[in-house]
């Protein structure tokens, strides 16, 4: 058994909302000759003041992403803004499995510092991933931990994957590498089945509580284009998303870590967003338009954006983001 230690704030949520949303694995990680994406850099303008961030992104030799760093500032036209610094560091072992990844999440607001980490341990049999534990250590010092179990079919696909969290367990059962059932399990053994899910393995409709719940729909390539929320039975918001052609600036540092299962349960997001529009119920109970970000790209020759702007009328918000690549000319 392979042991391997991962730490990333805000791990344990990423990894519980893993199994909600989509999360893509596989077996080899991005190719060495691809596109690497190695900075970002991100403004956006509105009337409550400006924010930025300065993402930056490493890779080793090979070509594999070994960590980022990314700085934000939130400018207030009134006010006191705050600051956050964010650092990840991923060390791989000569196999070519993830071994340790150490991130902290530092804010800087009103003279005060406070700061987060994860840690999460991995273990593999037989070249696959087959139990994380996840250590969460709050900005009061207070720590937390939950587990994700893996289990796999005799093809090698995935079969059940079983979190728990506080005394309850999320367990979900694969056939084939695709989602059939999702149960969960509170701390007095009490079960529920709160997903509906098509052929495709993906969930249709996701029940919050006795009359809430939401509700998702995917277009012909499973991506997500609309999510409603509801509320005592009735609509109270959703959310249309577009998409381009065209690959996403994302992809090298979203890499797809040796011996991690393929999952995908709430859609796939192979592009780039091209525009979201919200609507929701204002205070007299009518729906109506909250946002709407079109986004406007400059591509480069590999067909990764170079830039983009954007604009939302409806709040009155306009921003932009520039990418540096390496080895993409």
């Amino acid at each position: 058994m392979k042991k391997i230690t991962i730490s990333n704030y805000k791990a344990g949520l990423c990894c519980l909302l893993c199994l909600l949303q989509s999360c893509q694995k596989s077996d080899d990680a991005s190719p060495d000759n691809a596109c690497k994406l190695s900075r970002q850099l991100y403004s956006q303008t509105g009337s409550q003041g400006t924010y930025t961030t300065d993402y930056q992104y490493n890779y080793d030799a090979s070509g594999r992403f070994v960590g980022q760093t990314s700085q934000s500032t939130n400018t207030p036209k009134t006010g006191t803004g705050y600051s956050t610094l964010v650092k990840n560091i991923l060390v791989y072992d000569t196999d070519g499995y993830l071994t340790t990844q150490t991130s902290s999440y530092e804010t800087k607001e009103n003279g005060k510092t406070t700061v987060q980490s994860n840690t999460i341990t991995y273990e593999y049999v037989s070249g696959r991933l087959v139990n994380q534990t996840t250590r969460s250590i709050g900005t009061k010092g207070e720590v937390e931990i939950y587990t994700i179990k893996n289990e796999y079919g005799s093809d090698g696909t995935i079969s059940k994957i079983t979190t728990t969290i506080r005394g309850s367990q999320y367990i979900q059962t694969f056939t084939k590498g695709l989602l059939t059932k999702y149960v969960n399990r509170d701390s007095n053994g009490n079960e529920t089945q709160p997903a509906t899910i098509n052929s495709q393995g993906l969930i249709t409709k996701l029940v919050r509580g006795s009359t809430s719940y939401d509700t998702y729909e995917y277009d012909s390539q499973l991506r997500q284009v609309r999510e409603e929320s509801w509320y005592l039975n009735k609509l109270n918001s959703y959310r249309l998303t577009e998409f381009d052609d065209k690959k996403p600036y994302y992809e090298s540092t979203s890499p797809q870590f040796k011996g991690h299962p393929v999952v995908n349960t709430n859609g796939i997001y192979p592009n780039n967003y091209t525009k979201f529009t919200y609507y929701g119920l204002d205070n007299m109970s009518i729906m109506r338009k909250q946002s709407e970000t079109i986004y406007a790209y400059i591509y480069n020759s590999k067909g990764y954006p170079s830039s983009y702007t954007f604009n939302d009328a409806v709040r009155g918000l306009t921003g932009q983001a520039t990418f540096t690549f390496e080895n993409c000319n």
